[in-house]
């Protein structure tokens, strides 16, 4: 069984509304706390959380040959859809693979070091479940 996959990974809506509901909550306790010191901390935490663009996160495609070799290509103003020349990087420990739920770190030559975080509606089921036993091979194999 080859573990090559070829994968567009889109960001995740749950992440951002996750993100939004925390800020909520952090502006919420900016109200209840005593101290004004720490509401005006707890309100700087929710305006630079939700102040921060959501354009950070970009679509992403993982390509995993049947080796093992894998190319990250994250798109910042082209469409996905093409192809485009990936930077070739390489699994690290830390990833964490659990079925609903792939963070991968992954490492680049020079030591820069991405994260791609693998939502349920990042990508299809299938293209998680490939994903996720791709990146399961390679981390134990090496």
């Amino acid at each position: 069984m080859s573990i090559a996959v070829s994968a567009v990974i889109h960001p995740s809506r749950l992440l951002r509304r996750a993100r939004l509901l925390f800020c909520a909550l952090l502006l919420a306790c900016c109200f209840v706390v005593e101290p004004p010191l720490l509401a005006l901390l707890l309100l700087a935490a929710a305006t630079a959380g939700a102040a921060i663009p959501r354009g950070i996160v970009k679509p992403a495609r993982i390509d995993i040959s049947g080796v093992g070799h894998i190319r990250l290509t994250v798109y910042h103003h082209v469409d996905a859809s093409r192809p485009v020349a990936g930077q070739p990087v390489r699994l690290l420990p830390g990833s964490t693979l659990w079925p609903a739920l792939l963070l991968l770190r992954l490492g680049e030559e020079g030591g820069r070091v991405h994260w791609l975080a693998v939502l349920p509606d990042s990508a299809t089921p299938d293209v998680r479940r490939r994903l996720a036993l791709a990146a399961r091979a390679i981390a134990v194999h090496g």
